[in-house]
């Protein structure tokens, strides 16, 4: 699948052939038209992943319409945007129509997925401005997509509360996502950006893991992680 993903990306940059179960859509009006016409076909089930706080705001009119059609919603969110009042809200408004939300700390691009016959993927990098997104209607990559969603879904934790944003177990798995992080000898920068926070909050979290640690610097903090076997826990 990875291998099907790079190609398209690949195309989606001008490189190498076209193929008829992929379609590169530049950003704007080509992209929301696209989005359109697979939300008005959708019948039984949305499947997104978004990123960014100001992403779900834009995507909630839609999702709230299938709900009322009688589809199925699911969203996954980066535990970084929960604080946010614009996701809290939106986390609010979704479940209450019938969607479901979960978290998790590391989420890489974002997608929808309806009825696993049509994806809309971003084919941008995270950290890098909007390239586009690319339409898929390939059978064996969208099932591929069907299957990484469902590993995402089923480890993703759902105590998510639109009043404080998250909850205790939410906070388990940022926290773990942080001393993975510590272990793994990353920088501070690619760190935070991978776990969508800034890096003011992410450097936060890590104090206060090492204080918990009793860690007095980050080489003792990592080697403490890995023999308290957090690295190891999803």
């Amino acid at each position: 699948m990875l291998r099907d993903w790079g190609t398209v990306y690949d195309q989606a940059r001008g490189i190498g052939t076209r193929d008829e179960g992929f379609t590169f859509l530049p950003p704007g009006a080509p992209t929301r038209i696209a989005a359109n016409q697979a939300r008005n076909d959708c019948c039984s089930e949305l499947a997104t992943i978004q990123l960014s706080g100001a992403t779900v705001g834009e995507v909630l009119p839609g999702e709230l319409d299938l709900l009322r059609r009688g589809v199925g919603v699911r969203t996954l969110v980066q535990h970084s945007v929960l604080p946010k009042l614009t996701v809290r809200s939106y986390v609010h408004k979704l479940t209450t129509a019938g969607g479901e939300v979960r978290a998790l700390p590391h989420l890489w691009f974002g997608l929808a997925m309806f009825d696993r016959r049509v994806v809309l993927a971003s084919a941008s990098l995270k950290d890098e401005p909007s390239a586009g997104t690319v339409l898929i209607r390939n059978p064996v990559v969208v099932a591929r997509v069907s299957e990484m969603f469902e590993h995402f879904w089923a480890t993703a934790t759902s105590d998510v509360d639109e009043s404080g944003g998250r909850g205790e177990l939410v906070s388990t798995q940022l926290r773990v996502a942080i001393a993975r992080m510590l272990a793994s000898g990353c920088t501070d920068e690619v760190s935070a950006r991978r776990l969508g926070m800034s890096l003011r909050t992410y450097r936060r979290h890590v104090a206060h893991l090492m204080t918990d640690l009793g860690a007095r610097t980050r080489f003792q903090a990592g080697l403490l992680v890995r023999d308290a076997g957090l690295i190891g826990v999803d």
